[in-house]
Order: structure tokens, then C-alpha cells, then sequence
């Protein structure tokens, strides 16, 4: 799920330059890229008309959705010749698009007006159907670029009265006119989706305590487990804070609970499978493992200490599996903790490369299997080597320097090891983190697969 000073571009330079210690990194320096998206959507018909404002616009070559025609592009008010692609050409993650190509370089801010359906599922999204609106980045409903930096977003829908909607951001307002609802939204922080579910009927309930919140949108779903849910992870927010202190995100998660087949994130929204609260009664996990899945995302929104469009995303990974794991082992106990450490191995037996945790690209059939279960190992033996307080020692330390504007980088995570835990330490976890090993022939997993699915493709969080 980025607002800088113009000045600071220099910082990374003058990094080079002065003698910083190792790990310490600039704060970030380039402003964010925004797109205001204003559609009126007819449900009915599946049909989405407005147009989509991008400021600093750097690119010449965006897309849509193949069935979404561009009827007009001005750029600082004048308007400006453009080509459609092929539909042979698509976006990497929403494969039913098609490239638009500017016929002139963009002159900052670009206004793309647009039209057309979106009736088909698209991606694991339901589309615009009469009985509901899902839409996200495997839709192509809002211009894509090929290489997407975290942008900012806001929201001006126009829907009929009947539809509840929400979406990954700030909900600015709400109101009934002329037999439409008017949805504008405002994302929290620069991320690389924008989403938008709504639906009749879309119920909503929120938990609030101790300056917590959770909020939970759901359709056919029981009212007393989605309260027991929402009490769930407020109650996991307030350990948080009572072992780490005031975290980074002031976020309060949002859970859509959907008929649907698998989940994704894009945070702080958590689209989780209606089915996933049903039919767990017979397995002795079963119920254990949702929860702590959804701890994992709550504690994701939290661990954003460093730069998660790097390498050293690795560290936000395993320090949220991490903290679910914690307190998966106090609400279920020791057994399910060792099933879980059990889960982690065989999940790391599925790799198929040689890189190492912190060398891990975005990109790697690994990503989430080193980011994340590799490294919730390697601060479980860490916990077994050196003891729990002083690893929390650390985890408060790094998330102390977020507080304090910097990105935690791995050579940082090093320094700040060697200082609280010792040189050997330090170097135990260093060899870890830079070990290549060959992948191992795989071994099924113990545990049923968690509850959320696949992960939005442009969140940067990865659930499993």
C-alpha cells in the first residue's frame, strides 16, 4: 500500500559523499505520481464512462482495458494525438489490456477520457455486474504503466443509490443525490492499485478500542463471527502497540468478505473468501490459521520500515510474519506455533532458485517464499540462539529509525544487530541472509493452504 521534499533529490548523492554509517539510507526524495479517477458506472449495463487526471505524467505509453475506448487526451489543456496498440501487447498483470501510445511527450499533467463495459470478470475480479462492482489492477480500469512507481490515488464514483461501495482508501464522503450514490475516496498512502467493491446490500460493522479500529464489509457472512473477527484484530492492534510501542501505520485494516474463490490485499483492504469462515471445524488448525493469516496483514500495515519496492522488502516480511506468529503462539498455543514453524520449512522446500533472502527481486519466483518464510525461520532460530527480548529489541529498534524518516535497508538491519545483539550476531544473521543454496526437492506442506490467496499484483505485500 510517499510525499517528499523536491529538495532532497540530492540526498542520495550527498550519501555517497559524506561518511554515514553503512546502512543509513536518505529519506525518500521523488514526489509521488497522482491519478484522479472521476466514472460514473452503471452496473446494469456493465458500462463506465469519465476520465482519469495523471499529474507528472513521465511516460509516453500507458493502457486500458482493450474494451475501454479513449475518446479524447489533453495534456495542460491542449489536446494531444494518440495511437491504440494491439491487444497482443497487454500489461504484464492485466492481461486483457492494450497499449495507449502518445503521439507527443506528455507535458506533465494528462487527462484521459475514456469509455466503454466491463461486464466480464477480469483477473479473479467480478467486474461491473448488476449484482456487484470489483474492480483492480487485473481490471485495466484506470491507466497502467509499465514501470509503475507508488502513486497516489483519489476517487469520484457515481453509482446507483442501491450500491454500498468502499476501497482501498480513505472514505472522504458519502452521499445519496438525485438516485445515485456519490463515492469519493482518498488513497491513505502511495501504493501501486486502486480498488473499488460495492454491491446492494453491502453491510458494514466496526470495531473500535483503545484508538484501534477494524472495519468489515460483508455480504452473506454471520454478524456475530464478523464482530468476533473485528474484536480479533483490534485486540491484535492493541498488542502490537503494548510490545513495540506506536507503530508506523495509523491504518485501521478493512476486510471485504466476498463470494469468491481466493483473496488478495491491497492495503489496508483485505478481500477474504466468504468460504474461509465455514468448514473449519473439522480441522484442528483450521480456525487457528485464518486468524493468524489475517494477523499477518494486520501486521503488515505496521512493518513498512523499509523500501518495499527493493530488495529489502524482506525485512517488512518476515518481521510481519514474525509478530503474527507471536501472538498466534499466545492466543493458540505452543502446537500450533510448531505447526507453523513446520509450514514455513516446506514452504521453503518449493523454491526454485539460488537467490538469497536479501538479494530476492520483485520479480522472483521466490519472492514470497525468501522474503517471507525464509526469513521467519531465520529469526525463529535467531529467537532460539539468542533469546526473544533481545531479537524484540531489535525489531523495536528498527521500527524506532522508520519513526525517525529513514528506510531500513539490510546493511542498516546489520549495523543496528551488531550494536543490540554482538558481532556474532550479527554475523550469523548476515551469512543467513546472503546464503545461495541449491532448491531442495519439494515436500508437501502439512498445513491446508492459507485462507487469503493470491496477492494483488501491485501491492507489494504477499499474502500466501
Amino acid at each position: 500500500m510517499k510525499r517528499f521534499n523536491p529538495l532532497l533529490k540530492l540526498l542520495p548523492l550527498l550519501c555517497l559523499l559524506l561518511p554515514l554509517s553503512p546502512g543509513v539510507c536518505a529519506r525518500e526524495s521523488l514526489p509521488s505520481q497522482d491519478l484522479r479517477l472521476r466514472l460514473r458506472i452503471e452496473p446494469l449495463t456493465g458500462h463506465i464512462q469519465g476520465n482519469a487526471t495523471i499529474s507528472r505524467c513521465r511516460e509516453r505509453r500507458f493502457y486500458l482495458h482493450k474494451n475501454l475506448r479513449v475518446l479524447k487526451i489533453l495534456s495542460q489543456g491542449r489536446e494531444i494525438p494518440f495511437r491504440r496498440g494491439t491487444a497482443g501487447e497487454p500489461f504484464p498483470s492485466a492481461r486483457n489490456t492494450s497499449p495507449v501510445l502518445l503521439q507527443e511527450e506528455p507535458g506533465g499533467e494528462l487527462l484521459v477520457e475514456y469509455e466503454g463495459d466491463l461486464a466480464s470478470p477480469e483477473g479473479g475480479m467480478t467486474g461491473v455486474q448488476p449484482e456487484s462492482v470489483e474492480l483492480a489492477l487485473p481490471s485495466g480500469w484506470f491507466p497502467l504503466f509499465l514501470e509503475p512507481e507508488p502513486f497516489t490515488f483519489s476517487l469520484d464514483i457515481d453509482l446507483p443509490s442501491s450500491f454500498v461501495p468502499t476501497s482501498n482508501g480513505r472514505k472522504e464522503s458519502l452521499k445519496l443525490q438525485r438516485g445515485r450514490t456519490r463515492f469519493r475516496s482518498r488513497s491513505f498512502l502511495p501504493g501501486k492499485d486502486i480498488v473499488l467493491i460495492a454491491a446492494p446490500n453491502l453491510i458494514s460493522l466496526q470495531e473500535r478500542r483503545g484508538g484501534f479500529a477494524t472495519e468489515i464489509f460483508y455480504l452473506r457472512a454471520q454478524p456475530e463471527e464478523m464482530k468476533e473477527v473485528a474484536r480479533e484484530l483490534t485486540s491484535f492492534q492493541e498488542k502490537m502497540r503494548s510490545l513495540f510501542g506506536e507503530g508506523q501505520s495509523k491504518t485501521a485494516p478493512r476486510l471485504v468478505c466476498l463470494p469468491r474463490q481466493e483473496g488478495y490485499s491491497a492495503p489496508p483492504l483485505l478481500v477474504v473468501p466468504e468460504e474461509s469462515f465455514l468448514g473449519t471445524e473439522g480441522n484442528r488448525w483450521g480456525r487457528a490459521r485464518l486468524y493468524h493469516d489475517l494477523f499477518y496483514h494486520v501486521s503488515r500495515l505496521g512493518w513498512t520500515v523499509s523500501d518495499s519496492n527493493t530488495q529489502d522488502d524482506w525485512i517488512n516480511e518476515a518481521l510481519a510474519e514474525y509478530t503474527a506468529l507471536l501472538f498466534s503462539r499466545e492466543r493458540f498455543g505452543e502446537g500450533f506455533a510448531e505447526e507453523m514453524r513446520g509450514y514455513y520449512t516446506d514452504q521453503s522446500r518449493q523454491c526454485v532458485t539460488c537467490d538469497s533472502i536479501a538479494e530476492t527481486g520483485d520479480s522472483s519466483p521466490d519472492r514470497t517464499i525468501n522474503r517471507r518464510y525464509k526469513a521467519v525461520l531465520l529469526f525463529l532460530e535467531g529467537e532460539a540462539k539468542f533469546g526473544q527480548e533481545p531479537l524484540l529489541s531489535l525489531l523495536k529498534r528498527l521500527l524506532r529509525d522508520s519513526r525517525q524518516g529513514w528506510k531500513v535497508t539490510t546493511d542498516l538491519f546489520l549495523e543496528e544487530c551488531k550494536e543490540i545483539l554482538g558481532e556474532e550476531q550479527e554475523s550469523f544473521f548476515q551469512r543467513a541472509l546472503y546464503r545461495q543454496e541449491s532448491p531442495p526437492e519439494p515436500s508437501p506442506s502439512r498445513l491446508i493452504p492459507a485462507p487469503i490467496g493470491r496477492e494483488s499484483p501491485s501491492t507489494g505485500v504477499s499474502p500466501d
